[in-house]
């Protein structure tokens, strides 16, 4: 009896890692669909961007600020500012929603993250002994990830409790690429995606096309799995010399960005040599849906909010200080060859 549950239970799991062939695969088509034209001259470093139902934040690096504006791209004022008082930055490098209208913003250099309400009102500081790039807000976690790190055996992201600011558990999600070159690449790849329901987590260094599920409190929750795409190709780091030998040679492209939605995974590719973008679309097993790669042209998502795609651009690329304007982009989808 045993042996039937064993063979059983090997066929489904068996089912299970099968991936989707081309007749399961779906058209897609990157469209841009609008543009908000934001009111104010005085962003100059903006490249993070939160949106909810009414409201568009924009943290802007350089000035140590964040401005609101509501949904038609209308300054609702900033707040922030440089310095290292109360609710003030020394280096923010990234923010992220919380639980009960809350927005935590992450200051590097102070090693501290500040609590604000939706209108960018103050409520406190929570000191944080750990340096990161990207900050995500859970219901009761911080997950603080770093994407500096230059050895495979240093850890990439950092679980913090959201009180004290201790950091209760460390994930070290190896990549055989950082293992055999012996350093780190940095980049906006290296990405933590968060879904309320599913409770993923999706890490991915910018040359190695692999997914990493997590629950929210950051412990292994279901698989780390190669994913195999039809346009990015696995590089061949063999005998590579990082002081001579160029990385664009050994593959056609880098992983830019990754999101995640509606139980799909988005992975953003920068080709090399031409100034062009490509997207793959997976489910949360880990299967290509995409017919063929979806061709992005000069778009920089950098931001993914109710399947609708958001990037900055110059409204001006000649006289930057013109401001920045947000362009909306959507995925059409057919079944038709």
């Amino acid at each position: 009896m045993k042996t039937v549950l064993f063979l059983f239970s090997f066929i489904l799991l068996s089912g299970c890692e099968k991936t989707n062939d081309t007749s399961e695969r779906y058209n897609f088509t990157f469209t841009k669909i609008g543009e908000i034209n934001l009111q104010n001259s005085l962003l100059t470093g903006a490249n993070r961007i939160l949106r909810n139902e009414t409201h568009i934040y924009i943290l802007d690096t350089r000035l140590g600020k964040i401005f609101r504006y509501d949904s038609t791209g209308k300054n609702l004022g900033d707040f922030g500012g440089e310095g290292s008082g109360p609710g003030e930055f020394r280096k923010a490098v990234s923010f992220d929603f919380g639980s009960h209208n809350t927005l935590y913003v992450y200051d590097r250099d102070l090693q501290r993250i500040s609590e604000f309400d939706l209108e960018g009102t103050f409520k406190r500081l929570i000191p944080v002994k750990a340096l990161g790039t990207q900050l995500i807000a859970t219901n009761t976690k911080f997950l603080l990830h770093n994407s500096t790190v230059f050895s495979h055996e240093k850890p990439m992201v950092k679980v913090i409790d959201m009180d004290s600011g201790e950091i209760v558990k460390e994930i070290s999600p190896l990549s055989d690429l950082v293992a055999d070159l012996g350093f780190g690449i940095s980049g906006p790849a290296l990405f933590g995606v968060t879904e309320s329901e599913s409770k993923i987590h999706v890490l991915q260094h910018p040359f190695h096309l692999k997914l990493f599920s997590y629950d929210k409190a950051g412990v292994i929750k279901k698989f780390e799995k190669e994913l195999s795409s039809d346009f990015f190709v696995k590089p061949d780091f063999s005998n590579f010399n990082r002081y001579s030998d160029k990385v664009e040679e050994r593959t056609n492209a880098s992983i830019y960005a990754v999101f995640s939605s509606e139980e799909k995974i988005f992975f953003i590719y920068d080709e090399f040599h031409t100034p062009d973008r490509y997207m793959d679309i997976f489910d949360y097993d880990g299967n290509l849906l995409n017919k063929a790669p979806v061709k992005l042209g000069g778009a920089y998502p950098i931001h993914f909010f109710e399947n609708i795609f958001y990037s900055l651009a110059y409204k001006d690329t000649v006289n930057i200080e013109q401001g920045f304007k947000l362009n909306t982009y959507t995925l059409e989808v057919s079944d038709s060859e």
